[in-house]
């Protein structure tokens, strides 16, 4: 249930094309739940962005059953594990009690064990560093667009769904009497989408521009995008005593304010 939506969800091990032979039980058992109703298969292939399509489908998707497919185990665990944490996802019992949350000492004895049966390293522990102010550094990059004119670009981690916003002074990393802030809300590629592309068409309008990433999957897809095509990392500008530059926000959506 999302809202005031009902669906059922499934799943397996599979593709677009076929499913084991527990997923076409998975199947039965849907079909069962909704006699009749046309099966939505999204097949998923990449383990680091799998529960992110998951989560994505799940607040979107409007019919009546969904089936993700992932094509071995550990996507499938990448794309259902989240289920039994995230703070987005209930779940209730058959009579309809909600089940605790498996906390994070538990899901690294989950993850420690997988590690023993497949032979592998244990994950690696990663400690606060306590008594120290982090700050993320800036990436920022130069260039030219097809009109020849010469911006700076950057790009901040939003983390999970824009969670972790920008600081005040981002807006200095860039300079430029007018900003853009965008929110990036998919990966490089997705959709056929370049973020090279969205920065040329807003250096029409504007004379910096601040990719904020939807998350961190998104936020590296930019920066290997950027890297890729050898653009130039810099400083900040140096800037006018007293600049006050005009600030947009641009939503994913396609809203500004």
């Amino acid at each position: 249930m999302v809202g005031d939506r009902t669906f059922h969800v499934g799943f397996c091990i599979g593709d677009e094309t076929g499913f084991s032979a527990i997923g076409i039980a998975v199947i039965d058992r849907l079909m069962m739940e909704a006699p009749g109703a046309p099966l939505h298969v999204v097949p998923i292939v990449h383990k680091d962005i799998a529960w992110d399509i998951v989560l994505r489908h799940l607040r979107s998707f409007t019919s009546k059953v969904l089936l993700f497919a992932f094509p071995d185990s550990d996507v499938y665990d990448a794309g259902t594990a989240e289920t039994a944490y995230s703070t987005e996802i209930r779940l209730f019992n058959e009579d309809g009690e909600q089940l605790e949350r498996l906390t994070t000492a538990q899901r690294r004895k989950i993850l420690e064990h997988k590690a023993a049966i497949l032979n592998r390293p244990p994950p690696p522990m990663f400690y606060t560093a306590a008594g120290v102010a982090q700050e993320d550094s800036p990436w920022i990059f130069r260039l030219a667009t097809p009109g020849g004119k010469v911006i700076r670009t950057a790009v901040w981690n939003g983390r999970r769904d824009y969670a972790h916003e920008f600081p005040e002074d981002i807006v200095q990393w860039v300079g430029g009497d007018k900003i853009a802030i965008v929110q990036v809300d998919s990966p490089v590629g997705v959709n056929r989408r370049s973020s090279l592309d969205l920065t040329h068409k807003l250096a029409g309008d504007f004379d910096g521009v601040i990719h904020w990433a939807r998350d961190t999957e998104t936020f590296q897809s930019i920066l290997k995008s950027f890297i890729g095509l050898d653009l130039e990392s810099v400083s900040p500008p140096e800037l006018p005593e007293g600049w006050e530059p005009e600030v947009t926000i641009l939503a994913a959506n396609g809203g500004g304010e």
